[in-house]
């Protein structure tokens, strides 16, 4: 039988030690950096009956349009670059800047984990390999928030589009959103979303009822069980 590799790729967003069941965890799922502490540790633990072996890479990140972009770099130490974890135990991957430089703006990138699948143990010729996506923000020495823009437009075809724009100096991070127009529902989204200083995201919603120019809409944004409401004018 021809021995088969699957890949599952995973993206680390959430604010918890993530596994896969025969697989790795990881801990923390969101880094840090900063001039203060331009040093940090991530812990990678075997939960595997065998020997795990992982490449460690970094990326900038950035996004246009809405649309996540990876790229080298060399901002960012992390080491050691490939390790081999025995069953149960830990892998402690030390992650720093190159150079501290003073910062305007929050600025982004990716930790990204790669299992390098061995030989299959359990005879079945399958075999799974876990890739992790972990963000990893350097902030600047002045306190990096969010500012966010919101913009309802009516398009054609009974569409509305939504639209937020970060203004800010920090990411700002959600994992669903609703638009309502005077309680009544006109669309919703639940899945995850980072906006980053200076991007701006969209989607096209298209409601039941379509709301008249000058309305004020509500949006009601979430990550996990905290709340924030926001108004808009429909354009």
């Amino acid at each position: 039988m021809t021995r088969k590799t699957w890949t599952v790729a995973l993206l680390c967003w959430f604010g918890l030690t993530l596994s896969h069941a025969g697989s790795y965890s990881v801990h923390p799922v969101t880094l840090e950096l900063s001039a203060a502490q331009p040093a940090t540790t991530l812990k990678v633990r075997n939960r595997e009956e065998s020997p795990v072996t992982l490449q460690l890479a970094t990326r900038k990140w950035s996004q246009t349009d809405g649309e996540d972009s990876l790229s080298n770099t060399r901002d960012i130490i992390a080491v050691p670059p490939t390790f081999t974890i025995e069953p149960g135990e830990e892998q402690v991957v030390r992650i720093g800047l190159r150079q501290v430089e003073p910062l305007l703006l929050e600025q982004a990138y990716r930790v990204l984990l790669q299992e390098i699948p061995g030989d299959s143990s359990n005879g079945s010729g399958l075999q799974f390999a876990l890739n992790m996506s972990l963000p990893l923000f350097v902030k600047p020495s002045h306190a990096a928030k969010p500012d966010l823009a919101w913009l309802v437009e009516r398009q054609d075809e009974g569409r509305v589009a939504l639209s937020v724009e970060n203004k800010g100096t920090g990411h700002f991070k959600f994992t669903s959103w609703r638009l309502q127009d005077d309680g009544k529902y006109l669309g919703a989204e639940t899945k995850l979303h980072y906006v980053l200083p200076g991007s701006r995201i969209s989607w096209a919603v298209k409601p039941a009822a379509l709301p008249a120019s000058g309305d004020e809409v509500d949006i009601i944004v979430a990550n996990g069980r905290i709340e924030q409401r926001a108004r808009a004018l429909v354009r």
